[in-house]
């Protein structure tokens, strides 16, 4: 009996919990733009803190051309990357200049890509210093040939 008891302990001690999480942004920054970029922005995610890996992603990122004023968000006007994964683990070797005490997440690249030009590539890092409530992470990404930046992004557990 007491040996059962043990190996339900272990069972429920081993057991690996995800926090579901959801994402968002409306603001990227690019260097020499002061006024920023126009993004709309979701991910959801399951986030497990302990193996540091993301599970069960969908999501997207437009961002649009930092020179538009006052259009909404279009393929004519934007770089739209669609991003799934069904698993994805964070960089042990992570050696921060900017983003001390977040979590890397390499080659997060978008399945599919519209707008004004193919390809969305770049690197998801999250700051999971803070146990309960909302967190902060960005995406530093390269779109096309001509855009790039930092998506800023709130983050909070459903």
């Amino acid at each position: 009996m007491k040996f059962l008891i043990v190996l339900l302990l272990l069972g429920l001690s081993t057991q690996v919990i995800a926090e579901n999480v959801t994402c968002r942004s409306e603001y990227a920054i690019q260097e020499n733009e002061p006024d920023g970029m126009h993004v709309d922005s979701l991910l959801n995610f399951n986030l497990n803190r302990e193996t540091k890996e993301l599970t069960n992603l969908i999501g997207h990122i437009f961002v649009q051309q930092s020179f538009i004023e006052n259009e909404d968000i279009s393929i004519y006007n934007s770089y739209l990357g669609f991003f799934v994964f069904d698993k994805i683990s964070s960089n042990p070797n992570y050696k921060p200049t900017r983003y001390k005490g977040y979590t890397q997440f390499k080659k997060f690249d978008s399945v599919h890509t519209a707008g004004l030009e193919s390809g969305m590539w770049g690197e998801f890092v999250m700051d999971l210093t803070m146990p309960d409530g909302p967190f902060d992470a960005r995406y530093i990404f390269q779109a096309g040939d001509h855009m790039g930046g930092v998506v800023i992004f709130n983050c909070r557990t459903n």
